[in-house]
């Protein structure tokens, strides 16, 4: 009754007033003033901003927003896993409540939902003694990160875009329209992506395809773009500030230079504060040794080439596209004959398809 000049059909009648005998209002107990019958839906817009279900509403759609999942209702009695179910429900209920009344209290201050839902476990938590797995599942932030997001933090890692065409100049590469994750007939909607049009809905479990994607782009990305980080003097680099490609492990000058790389891309790509000797600081650079030394020996007994994969080898300046052939032979990046640029390219692909890498969680 509040759109009173709007007939049953919806068209626009200043003299229509619908069902006169049912007077204007929120509910029967809730009428709309005399005084408010110029403007019923600002009168309307005020009554439902007191409603304490708008505050919660609020803060649910906050909580979306920033966690990527929706926040819990009460299970049925008949739901598998009730007790379970209905504790992980009471437990960020509570929370959700609090920050309702937080709310409030503050005026409305949208401000305050984001600060509140952030200082909470369930955005902050790493980890937790529950048993109760469902409960755990809604603690700390653990979102799958969208196609157009994850193709935005590819480009700030690795200083350049997963393109459907590799080994293009920087101009060429930087073009979204060639972006894999952002056109519709690559990946943008095999990874979870919309269209607005036919697909409405992101895909936010990964699934089977969503995970070879990934694997991909981590084995792709590890290719070009590492020989072309070499390029550059050791100050430029994205990736590799403390080593060379001809910098091997051979004495402990050497072996503390590249677990300080190691450390620099834990930071750099994962976002973790590693300390040199801590376990998964180690872990990489095992993963490091046994491909370098794995590699070189088949390289002595003939089993591969001294040559890096032709897809990830560097002929050009990659900013002016001027060939190295002739000019600038040794500039080129193509020669691996001890097998060290394939080791760091195996180091690179292994922290890429790191879950935290494609994942926005709590450590981050």
């Amino acid at each position: 009754m509040l759109l009173k000049n709007w007939d049953n059909r919806g068209r626009y009648r200043p003299n229509f007033r619908g069902d006169a005998s049912q007077a204007a209002g929120m509910s029967l107990e809730n009428t709309a003033p005399s005084q408010a019958s110029s403007n019923l839906l600002q009168w309307l817009a005020g009554e439902i901003v007191k409603d304490e279900r708008f505050a919660k509403s609020s803060v649910k759609i906050f909580y979306k927003a920033l966690l990527g999942r929706d926040a819990l209702r009460m299970p049925p009695r008949d739901a598998i896993e009730y007790v379970n179910k209905l504790e992980a429900y009471q437990y960020e209920n509570t929370i959700l409540e609090d920050i309702k009344e937080k709310f409030i209290a503050s005026g409305l201050n949208a401000k305050l939902i984001i600060k509140e839902i952030i200082k909470s476990p369930l955005y902050r938590a790493i980890s937790t003694s529950s048993t109760n797995r469902l409960l755990s599942q809604r603690l700390g932030q653990a979102k799958l990160i969208t196609p157009e997001a994850l193709n935005t933090k590819i480009y700030d890692v690795m200083g350049y875009n997963w393109n459907r065409y590799s080994r293009q100049g920087d101009i060429d590469n930087n073009n979204s329209a060639n972006h894999r994750l952002l056109r519709e007939d690559n990946y943008k909607i095999l990874y979870g992506g919309m269209n607005s049009g036919s697909i409405t809905t992101r895909v936010e479990e990964l699934n089977g395809v969503m995970a070879n994607i990934q694997t991909r782009m981590a084995i792709q990305m590890s290719c070009y773009p590492v020989s072309r980080d070499f390029y550059f003097p050791a100050d430029e680099r994205k990736l590799f500030p403390y080593v060379t490609t001809t910098l091997e492990p051979e004495n402990e000058f050497f072996i503390a230079a590249i677990k300080k790389n190691i450390q620099y891309l834990h930071k750099h790509i994962l976002g973790e504060d590693l300390s040199l000797g801590d376990v998964e600081l180690e872990k990489t650079y095992e993963l490091f040794i046994q491909t370098y030394e794995d590699g070189k020996s088949r390289i002595a007994i003939g089993g591969e080439t001294q040559e890096i994969m032709d897809a990830c080898e560097l002929h050009y300046d990659p900013l002016t596209r001027e060939g190295l052939w002739t000019n600038r032979p040794d500039e080129r990046v193509y020669r691996d004959p001890n097998y060290v640029i394939r080791s760091w390219q195996v180091v690179v692909a292994y922290l890429l398809s790191d879950f935290k890498f494609v994942y926005e969680n709590s450590a981050e």
